[in-house]
């Protein structure tokens, strides 16, 4: 029988979904971006980010302006590391690329 945990950690590994917890990096391969009618505001957009992580194509969404200005320097195949801190509108989010990546931590550049 499988430990709860180990489960939970491979239902999370094989998600098609990045999740994002406070200050914790996610690194990955950068595969680009999609404006998208938002979910829950038809008259609003968001964007869908795709990220390759483990060999997995995972995305999440974020109408956050100051993402999609980091991310927009960004190369498609290019390595990444996102940081989010903060919740709602006091959200922010630091991307590191090049030697960043293979830096520890998830400092505010």
């Amino acid at each position: 029988m499988t430990d709860l945990n180990e489960f939970i950690k491979e239902a999370d590994r094989k998600s098609p979904f990045v999740k994002f917890e406070e200050g914790i990096p996610v690194t990955g391969t950068y595969q680009g971006a999609l404006v998208i009618p938002n979910t829950f505001d038809k008259n609003a957009q968001t964007v869908e980010y795709t990220l390759e992580i483990e060999g997995i194509l995972k995305t999440f969404t974020s109408q956050a302006v100051n993402l999609a200005k980091q991310l927009l320097k960004v190369k498609k195949g290019e390595r990444v590391k996102l940081v989010r801190t903060g919740e709602s509108f006091k959200t922010k989010w630091y991307v590191y690329t090049g030697d960043e990546v293979d830096e520890k931590g998830g400092e505010e550049k």
